[in-house]
This record gives C-alpha cells, sequence and structure tokens, in this order.
C-alpha cells in the first residue's frame, strides 16, 4: 500500500497549518506523519517552514520538473517538490497545504489524493486573518469574498468539516479518518458528509 497523501485544503484563515502541526504533534501511527514543505515566493512567516524563492528561482525550477505540484494563489506561486513524496514511504501518512482552485488539478495528477475541507464563519476567518498579521484589511476582505464550488469525481475521498472551534476537536476527527483510510482501500473509506467543495 502506498503513502497517504492527505490534500487539506480550505479558505486563508481557516487553519489549515495549525491543523498540520496538531496532527504532527499527536500522530501514534501507524507509520510516521510528514508534512510536506511548500515552496513559495514570498517570506517565511509564522509556523510554515516553507521554502521561500523568487519568482524566477520557482518559474526555473518549475520549467525543470521540479515540482511534482504547484498552483498559483493570491498572488504568489506555491509548489511541492517531488522529493517530499518520495520520502515519505509504504506506512506513512503525507500532509499537503494545497488550494481549493487546484485540487481537480492536484487529483489528475495523483489520483489517489485523499482531502480534507476546512470551513469557518466568514467572521471568524476575518479575525483569524487580522491576527495573523500578514495582510491589509483590502486583502482580507478579497479573501474572505472568495468562493468555490466543486464537484469533485466519484469516489474520491473527502471529509468536510468545520475547524470553527476547538482545535483538538477538530484535530482528533481528522485523526479518526486518517487511521480509517490508512488501512482501507479508497472504495472502502469513504468518509462522511460527501459533497461538493465549498
Amino acid at each position: 500500500m502506498p503513502a497517504l497523501i492527505v490534500y487539506i485544503i480550505g479558505p486563508s484563515g481557516v487553519g489549515k497549518d495549525s491543523l498540520q502541526h496538531w496532527l504532527l504533534r499527536h500522530w501514534t501511527g501507524p507509520g510516521r506523519l510528514h508534512i510536506a514543505q511548500r515552496t513559495i515566493t514570498r517570506p517565511t512567516t509564522g509556523m510554515e517552514g516553507h521554502e521561500a524563492v523568487t519568482q524566477d528561482a520557482f518559474a526555473a525550477a518549475r520549467q525543470a520538473g521540479a515540482f511534482a505540484l504547484d498552483w498559483a494563489a493570491n498572488g504568489f506561486d506555491y509548489g511541492i517538490r517531488h522529493q517530499a513524496f518520495a520520502q515519505a514511504t509504504a506506512d506513512d501518512v503525507l500532509l499537503v497545504n494545497g488550494s481549493r482552485a487546484y485540487v481537480l488539478q492536484a487529483l489528475a495528477r495523483l489520483p489517489e489524493l485523499a482531502i480534507v475541507s476546512l470551513t469557518a464563519s466568514h467572521d471568524t476567518l476575518h479575525q483569524r486573518l487580522r491576527e495573523r498579521g500578514r495582510e491589509t484589511e483590502a486583502d482580507i476582505a478579497a479573501r474572505t469574498a472568495r468562493s468555490f464550488h466543486i464537484e469533485l469525481p466519484s469516489g474520491v475521498r473527502v471529509l468536510h468539516l468545520s475547524n470553527e472551534g476547538c482545535l483538538a476537536e477538530t484535530g482528533q476527527t481528522v485523526l479518526s479518518c486518517l487511521r480509517q483510510w490508512r488501512t482501507h482501500t479508497p472504495a472502502q473509506a469513504q468518509a462522511p458528509a460527501q459533497a461538493p467543495l465549498m
């Protein structure tokens, strides 16, 4: 069985980084849990720990085929290098902080992806974006106004979950789902609440 690759998506401020690091602290197996390092065309901030590169360096890496996944969002380029996937063994779980707008392309490249789709209220997203202090009020308004409606292909494993309140509660639900996905085939491991991504 290959590594379980979990693509975590949701609007800016929904808590994708926080959830990933909570899962990293609380994962007890089977196998190891990794967070795929992203390559981004902006400086490193907060808990992200991404590889910061210039736009020219990113374009050169993309041209050289360095990325297994890459997309553009919010004025920046994002990529996951092939070695992030190569480092995950068959028993492992690899978390990818992804983009809602890119999910169909990601599935086309990696059809085995499982998806965790996080949501939160407009007010919660606005407050969290203010607290992280990375965007202007205009940027925050633009980010929280974005809306997506994506119909996923049949058979995709997806968990829809509100991250409105306690991170530990969200984390425990995701942990349970990851263990189910890790021990079942995609056809056996359909998570509850199948629905279009919003």
